[in-house]
Parts: structure tokens; sequence; C-alpha cells
């Protein structure tokens, strides 16, 4: 029952741990270290972990006899995250030296897992509505019955809405997405049209290689005004050429399927 990835925990830790140039472990809520900036020591028990998390207990400081196979000394404290222990943070090394990081490392600890949990959710919440998005698109004709549109209502989405259809397309997409740098630029290239999106309120779906995005009905110059903002936006950030088809819908349509479909044939 791991509260937020093996991933993100080593990455709490190593930026932890580069802080203050000490050694920093995360233990998870059975005691067990998932992360550490010392290899050797995943996968162990860590036994005052385990202690702190059975009696609740505010910190635990390993002395040089109590340390064991698995436990080493340094001050060990509970990650709090809403009144429930959710890990330990541990950092090894004698009191003196530790002692004073202690509710500083717990504290930081604490925000970057709440931070990484928000990410995750946003992640989550990103793929069921992209999930929706692609079913919706794929669903021929306009008659959507009731469960369709009650789902599309919990994630904000009106399917009654006429709407507008634009379809996305690097000129360079295959060159990119066969280097890993490519790859890379294209992810970045993709998340600043999520963006723009998000910002101009515009329903968006990465199908790669290609990007949809559904606007609220409008005219023709006010869809042409948003590819061009696009078109823009990657050329001067990114030095990027990209191709917008736009359906032929003017004022918007409900028939998702059959305007993206118009697009795709003329793109």
């Amino acid at each position: 029952n791991m509260y937020i990835s093996q991933t993100a925990a080593q990455s709490i830790v190593e930026e932890i741990g580069r802080e203050i140039n000490e050694h920093i472990n995360f233990m998870d809520q059975e005691g067990y270290i998932v992360a550490s900036t010392d290899k050797a020591r995943l996968g162990t028990l860590h036994t005052g972990a385990r202690r702190i998390i059975e009696e609740k207990l505010p910190e635990l400081y390993i002395t040089e006899e109590m340390e064991n196979s698995t436990t080493k000394k340094g001050i060990n404290l509970p990650i709090t995250i809403r009144d429930e222990i959710v890990g330990v943070v541990g950092i090894t090394g004698d009191k003196e030296r530790v002692a004073g990081y202690g509710n500083i490392v717990r504290r930081m600890t604490e925000i970057m897992v709440e931070d990484s949990r928000l990410k995750d959710h946003k992640k989550f919440d990103r793929r069921v509505r992209y999930r929706f998005i692609e079913e919706w698109i794929g669903r021929s004709g306009a008659f959507y019955d009731r469960g369709f549109v009650e789902r599309g209502g919990q994630l904000g989405i009106d399917v009654m809405k006429p709407r507008r259809a634009m379809v996305i397309r690097f000129v360079h997409y295959t060159e990119l997405s066969s280097t890993q740098e490519g790859q890379r630029r294209l992810e970045e290239m993709e998340s600043a049209v999520r963006h723009y999106a998000d910002r101009e309120e515009i329903l968006y779906l990465r199908e790669p290689p290609r990007q949809i995005c559904l606007l609220e009905a409008c005219g023709d110059d006010k869809i042409r005004r948003t590819a061009e903002n696009i078109r823009r936006l990657l050329r001067e950030k990114y030095g990027e050429r990209v191709v917008i088809g736009i359906d032929a819908a003017d004022g918007g349509s409900i028939h998702i399927n059959q305007i993206c479909k118009e697009v795709e044939s003329a793109a």
C-alpha cells in the first residue's frame, strides 16, 4: 500500500540528500526501505521505522548500540499526511550532526509527497478525460444515451453543446519520434498545446501522431484565430511547423464523430 510511487519517493530522497549532503531513507507504511540514497539498503526492513509506525512515535534516534544489520544510527521521523502516518523518513549519521535537520527534512518530505500525490491525481483525471473524449469521438451519430451524457457531466464535459473540431499534426513527427531527444521535444510541445487548450477551455486529446482540440461552437474567424495562436506558439517557442485542419461546421455541431472525420480527411 504505497502512498506514492517508488520513483517519486526516490527522487524525493535524492533531492533532499543533495540539499543536506547526508544519506536519506524513505520507508513505507510497513517500515520497508522503498527509496534511499544508499542503494544497497533498498527493500530491507527498517526496524526503527516499524517501531515509529506501530507505536506512533514522534521521532526515533537509533544509537550505535541499537544498530543492527538493517538499521543504522540516525534520526527517523514519521511522514504524516492528514493525520495518517504514510511512511517514515530517516537521516543516517551521528546525532549531533543530523538532529538539527530532522524537522526540516520531515516537513520537506511531507510537502513533496503531497505534491507528488496531487500530480498523480491530475494525471489520472486527465487519463479518464482522455478516455471519455476518445470514446466520444469514436461514437457515430449524435445520439448520446443518458449514461453517456451523465458520465460527461461528471467530468465537466457537456456533450450536448455544439462544438468545432481542430486536428493538429507536427510536420516532422516521424523524424522527431525516432529519437529519444525528439520524443522528449514532442512531449514538451504537446504539453504546451495542452496548457494552451486548458487555459482557453478547449477540450484536448493527445492521440499520436495527432492532437485533437474541441472548441465550443464559434464562427470560422474564431477557430482560425485559435489555430493561428497554436501555430505561432509552436513556431516561436520550438521552431516547429504544424499542419492544422479545421472542420467545416461554421457555428458548430454536436456530431463530434462526423466533424472529426471531416477534418481527418481534409488535414
